[in-house]
């Protein structure tokens, strides 16, 4: 206890999106008022709210999304790239706040997807693993933000053993523009044929979660997958924290 309290007194948490400095305990994430969307949602895993450093002003405004909104072709996400949470991967991405990597990855330790087969009690997934940045946009920023979510995904992770973390499980095999710049048909043009596993890491018959931080159509973590299911993956899911919606 001791140490608890001098450890917040030392190191206060403040709001992942605004970087105001929390004073009181941070409060339950709850969704915005929206009468198109579902009520504020718990964790799925543990049925209480889910618990993120947001300040009072932030925390109302985290959307969660829709049911039918969540799964694209074999890419899941959580959130809406919207308010506090956008804000936050911004600062992860762009401002190298790479210390709000452990608390939203505790967000995605909250996915369904993560759960142990009720039945047999095992893991639903042999690897983790994240989306690689070629390596010069890589060493412009310092890290990979997705390395960072799956590293701390695996501290999170919900179940009793957490699947075995591959940081370099894939590689660019070339530069891409990035995805902002680009439409719909032209994002899934980038991106064709940017992935290949690495020689070394055979995955014949393994489950494999893809992780990275933003989603908008899906095509990053596609990619991912189809390199991984080439290479003989038996199942690969794309997890993303937020989707940009249109």
């Amino acid at each position: 206890m001791l140490v608890s309290s001098l450890s917040a007194a030392l190191f206060p948490e403040v709001c992942v999106a605004c970087g105001l400095l929390l004073r009181r305990p941070a409060p339950s994430v709850a969704a915005k008022p929206d009468p198109g969307r579902p009520p504020p949602s718990p964790c799925p895993l543990r049925g209480t709210p889910l618990q993120l450093p947001l300040c009072s002003r932030c925390a109302p405004e985290v959307t969660p999304l829709a049911p039918d909104e969540r799964t694209v072709d074999g890419v899941v996400a959580l959130f809406a790239y919207d308010g506090p949470l956008a804000a936050a991967i911004s600062r992860l991405k762009f401002a190298g706040a790479a210390a709000l990597a452990g608390p939203l990855a505790r967000l995605l330790a909250t996915a369904p997807e993560l759960a142990d087969d009720p039945t047999s009690g095992a893991c639903p997934w042999d690897l983790l693993a994240p989306i690689p940045l070629h390596p010069l946009r890589a060493m412009r920023r310092g890290y990979n933000q997705a390395a960072l979510l799956a590293a701390w995904l695996a501290r999170a992770w919900p179940g009793e053993q957490a699947p075995e973390l591959r940081q370099r499980l894939l590689r660019r095999t070339r530069p891409a523009r990035p995805q902002t710049e680009l439409d719909r048909e032209g994002r899934q043009h980038n991106l064709r044929g940017a992935f290949a596993v690495r020689a070394l890491s055979p995955v014949e018959g393994l489950r494999v979660l893809l992780v990275d931080d933003v989603t908008t159509t899906g095509s990053t973590l596609a990619a991912g997958r189809r390199a991984l299911l080439s290479a003989g993956a038996a199942e690969v899911c794309g997890l993303a924290l937020l989707r940009a919606l249109p």
